[in-house]
């Protein structure tokens, strides 16, 4: 199987994966269920899109398959949003009021 189609079914399939884990993370809140094995493979999916969807694009440059490359640039841009926020929320995270 091509790298090309392997990218583009992984950044795909972890995209979708992540974008159900929300509403899924929202019902586990409601509900009182455990969230955490949810937000890790959510980070786990997001942390599998970003660098497939990215050589998806690269890899499909001279394809016409413009609709595909659009979601991979969608689905790299939201990842980057997203591991950028998890970052900054980690680097200012403040235990000092957990006495």
């Amino acid at each position: 199987m091509k790298l090309t189609a392997v990218s583009r079914w992984l950044f795909l399939a972890t995209g979708l994966y992540a974008l159900s884990c929300a509403p899924a993370i929202l019902v586990a809140e409601r509900l009182n269920w455990p969230e955490s094995a949810l937000h890790l493979s959510r980070f786990a999916a997001v942390v599998l899109c970003w660098p497939a969807s990215l050589i998806f694009i690269w890899r499909s440059r001279a394809s016409p398959a413009r609709g595909r490359k659009a979601l991979a640039a969608v689905a790299a841009s939201l990842c980057s949003l997203w591991m950028a926020l998890v970052v900054y929320v980690v680097v200012h995270l403040d235990f000092s009021q957990m006495d």
